[in-house]
């Protein structure tokens, strides 16, 4: 079974897209088919036969990743990922959590997921916007990586800063 050598962990909105498709063209990498399989997530009761049905194309590359956005900011990914894949490599792309926020905001408006009349300025305002609390959960690095400390080495954990 081919699993995964690294994970692309997130921050949501902050690049993972990008990186994939990098890293993809390279001819000693593997990446997941889809990008985001969610599997530490949504699909974790699918199983890990499951997830690696997703690396089918293995040809001795070097390198197997997979990448999804929202793998940072989920509370039991690092146990879970820990519990098979000790040695991973991990990387957390963040970006300013204020930018992140508004091309959350944007990106949500433009493929119809969110479907609000109100400015950003009024989302992040509105104490009892959901939209707002997501918005901002996803910005909390300070209390997502920390997680990731309890479960792997500092070595296999790579943070990149989108400037």
């Amino acid at each position: 079974m081919i699993l995964p050598t690294f994970l692309i962990c997130g921050a949501h909105k902050a690049g993972t897209t990008a990186l994939y498709k990098f890293l993809d063209q390279h001819p000693e990498v593997l990446m997941s088919d889809p990008k985001e399989t969610d599997f530490f997530g949504t699909h974790y009761d699918g199983g890990w036969e499951w997830f690696a049905s997703h690396f089918q194309g293995y040809d001795g590359e070097d390198a197997v990743g997979e990448a999804s956005s929202m793998t940072m900011a989920l509370e039991e990914a690092p146990r879970r990922i820990a519990e098979r894949l000790p040695d991973v490599k991990l990387i957390f792309l963040l970006r300013s959590p204020i930018e992140r926020a508004y091309s959350h905001y944007y990106y949500h408006l433009y493929t119809g997921k969110a479907a609000t009349s109100a400015s950003f300025e009024e989302v992040v305002r509105d104490p009892n916007s959901a939209f707002r609390r997501e918005i901002i959960r996803l910005g909390r690095y300070d209390r997502q990586i920390p997680r990731f400390g309890e479960h792997f080495r500092r070595d296999q954990m790579k943070i990149v800063l989108q400037e």
